[in-house]
């Protein structure tokens, strides 16, 4: 393999990275974010209360804090429809009703309404949704802090584009109706009935296009071999800094502009369309939420030798989940004879744009290394039913590169050690 080590590198190439990052971002059409819309999905994060929470439920029992759905409401939703607040997405249903108390009962905050009864399907709103909305005083201020499972988050991603459409709801009677009977079928989901038959959207007069599980548009490029030998042909680099190689290992003034320099974008999921059937083929086959992991340096410190596929989220918090290699899942589907639940990139964040996704490879126990990174990821950078694969692979793959420097920067705030890291894009 062709590398470079320790190179100088020139300042001005980072100013660049402005004038190449993608115009006209639209998070409602999965384009990149930029500019000032990346300036105001940051500040609709709230941080604060993020960090707060997160102090306050563990992610290393489970439960995941992180931002609204859709901080910029592009999909116009009434403010009642909680796209807009802080979420806890949690394990499962039991551990989500075991939240919402918890917070009930705390002196932390402050709580003035709940809907706790909402969880438990006693009462449903919006169409169907059933998660939970606590509204509370935190620091002098109201807030509102939304408690739900994977399955609750599922369904909003799938309504926000769909149920929540007036101009759906007008043409399509019964769409309503149908969005409840979604929900029905992930509340099923969450109390353990994985066979649960998914609702007939044409018995009600929904199109196929706007099913739960809708038909997702065919590859660009035909074979996943010819996908991967595309890749490999576009694997070089092709910057200021490294020109006709296929990775290098930065010295530490390049290394800091990768940091300092991180560009300001942010990348919504590129292939939605296979997302819930991604899920449904996971639950499906035994697949525990818990897969995914937030790194911490204990979490780090326990790491197998391997690779594991990662995304840094807007709060800079980094999740993963092991990565197995094809042939690895059909010697154990063999031995086994059962179907191995796979994870992906998607599912980190699910829903939500990211800062950066790739790939990371531990090396030794005891202690674990980091030996590489790549920037690879077909959901978010290199999709093979996005129209612009291709652009994106041979054109851009050198600007997806240059978002790791989010990855080092999480690595830093969490006392995390990458001594001669091999950086890649593929």
């Amino acid at each position: 393999m062709k590398q470079l080590h320790a190179l100088a590198f020139p300042m001005k190439f980072f100013a660049l990275i402005l004038i190449l990052s993608f115009q006209s971002p639209a998070f409602a059409n999965n384009e990149p974010i930029s500019g000032d819309e990346f300036k105001n999905l940051l500040g609709e994060q709230q941080f604060d209360l993020q960090e707060r929470l997160n102090a306050f439920y563990s992610y290393s029992d489970g439960f995941q804090v992180t931002g609204p759905l859709d901080p910029l409401n592009e999909g116009k939703i009434d403010e009642n429809l909680d796209m807009l607040s802080v979420r806890v997405i949690c394990p499962d249903l039991k551990s989500c009703i075991e939240a919402v108390d918890k917070l009930r009962d705390s002196e932390d905050f402050e709580v003035e309404t709940f809907n706790a009864q909402i969880i438990v399907a006693d009462k449903l709103y919006a169409h169907g949704y059933r998660g939970c909305l606590a509204h509370v005083i935190w620091n002098g201020e109201e807030r509102t802090v939304q408690f739900c499972t994977i399955q609750h988050t599922r369904w909003l991603i799938w309504a926000q584009k769909v149920a929540f459409d007036k101009e759906l709801q007008e043409q399509y009677s019964k769409l309503g109706e149908y969005a409840i009977a979604v929900s029905d079928y992930f509340f099923q989901i969450d109390n353990g009935r994985l066979d649960a038959a998914k609702p007939k959207a044409a018995d009600m007069g929904i199109p196929a296009s706007l099913e739960i599980y809708a038909p997702a548009p065919d590859y660009v490029i035909s074979g996943y071999d010819n996908y991967k030998a595309y890749l490999s042909d576009n694997k070089d680099l092709k910057t200021s800094f490294a020109v006709g190689i296929v990775s290098f290992v930065p010295g530490d003034s390049l290394l800091n502009a990768l940091k300092v320099n991180a560009p300001q974008v942010a990348y919504p999921n590129k292939e939605a369309a296979h997302l819930q059937g991604e899920y449904r083929k996971f639950f499906q086959r035994g697949g525990l939420p818990n897969i995914i992991q937030t790194l911490d340096k204990e979490k780090f410190e326990s790491l197998n030798p391997g690779e594991y596929f990662f995304a840094v989220g807007l709060n800079g918090s980094i999740r993963f989940g092991r990565e197995l290699l094809r042939e690895e899942v059909k010697r154990i589907e063999e031995e086994t004879g059962n179907k191995v639940p796979r994870a992906n990139h998607a599912f980190l964040f699910p829903g939500e744009p990211i800062l950066t996704a790739g790939a990371f490879f531990i090396e030794g126990v005891d202690p674990s290394r980091i030996v590489s990174v790549n920037a690879q990821s077909g959901h978010y950078f290199y999709s093979n039913i996005s129209s612009t694969v291709r652009e994106d692979i041979s054109e851009r793959s050198n600007d997806y590169l240059l978002s790791l420097g989010h990855f080092f920067n999480a690595l830093d705030r969490l006392g995390i050690e990458y001594e001669s890291i091999l950086i890649s894009k593929f």
